[in-house]
């Protein structure tokens, strides 16, 4: 009885994990599920008083997910857990064979988390991968539309073929992770101050010219131009949500669409490197 009570609290708590982690954000379900899962199957294997019922009980959702997954891959349906889904596919058979070949468990243990600990390094890289394959923007290569702005003087101007690589932050103020991104977006600005081939600003995105005013309360603390357009430019540059960063080649084509990548440790389409490739 106590060896049943045992196996479905951890049972539940290994589905809790895989259910409930990504509230707490996509990089920290990553590492959550990472350590946890592992431990927790092998326990599970270990333990289980059910025999077949248990085993199916400890891999039904492994099962539901690796259908869901191949699923959206025959229809080409953007998958945002599928990197979750990976570590727990991994952690699983890795716990297998931990379970099956109990000798080595050390050396398969040992192995699993150095492969971990790589891809948890390299974790931004493959989020960045993944998003920028199966969510392409169709603009890429082709050339900039007709995008009316107005200036923080309410001038109108427009986006167009400048003779420089313009980069631009595409943001609204609905949008808590487009002002917390602000920073960044400000060290990539100060980084080609001095830089005469490249111009760095941001465009708001507004539902009434009355947000104007309000968006100006976000970005009066930065040096970086910020400008504003209706939501015409969502048909225009065929995306909805925010934030997006996009490269215009002094040719007067986009030559990026995707997220701001800046660190060091983001190698895959780094802004740096995308700008000044196109110099």
């Amino acid at each position: 009885m106590k060896k049943n009570i045992y196996f479905t609290v951890v049972i539940i708590l290994l589905y809790s994990i895989n259910m409930f982690g990504r509230f707490y954000g996509l990089y920290n379900y990553f590492i959550l599920a990472g350590v946890l899962n592992i431990f927790l199957t092998y326990i599970l294997l270990k333990t289980n008083p059910l025999r077949k019922m248990g085993l199916f009980l400890i891999f039904f959702p492994l099962v539901l997910s690796t259908f869901a997954v191949i699923f959206a891959l025959i229809k080409s349906i953007f998958l945002p857990g599928l990197l979750g889904f990976i570590i727990y596919l991994t952690s699983s058979i890795f716990a297998l064979l931990i379970y099956f070949h109990n000798k080595n468990k050390i050396i398969i243990t040992l192995i699993y988390f150095i492969t971990f600990m790589i891809s948890s390094y390299n974790y931004e890289n493959l989020m960045n991968f993944y998003n920028y394959n199966f969510e392409k923007n169709e603009n890429v290569g082709k050339e900039i539309p007709h995008i009316d702005l107005l200036d923080e003087n309410n001038n109108k101007t427009q986006i167009k073929k400048f003779n420089k690589i313009q980069v631009v932050d595409l943001w609204s103020n609905s949008c808590g992770v487009c002002i917390k991104s602000f920073p960044k977006f400000e060290k990539l600005k100060n980084h080609y101050k001095n830089d005469p081939d490249v111009n760095i600003f941001a465009v708001n995105v507004y539902n009434d010219t009355s947000e104007i005013s309000q968006s100006k309360k976000y970005t009066k603390k930065y040096t970086f131009k910020n400008y504003y357009t209706d939501k015409k430019i969502l048909a225009k540059l065929n995306f909805s949500a925010y934030p997006y960063y996009m490269i215009i080649g002094k040719d007067g084509k986009i030559k990026y669409f995707g997220d701001l990548n800046i660190e060091t440790s983001e190698t895959y389409n780094n802004i740096y490197e995308l700008i000044d490739n196109e110099k």
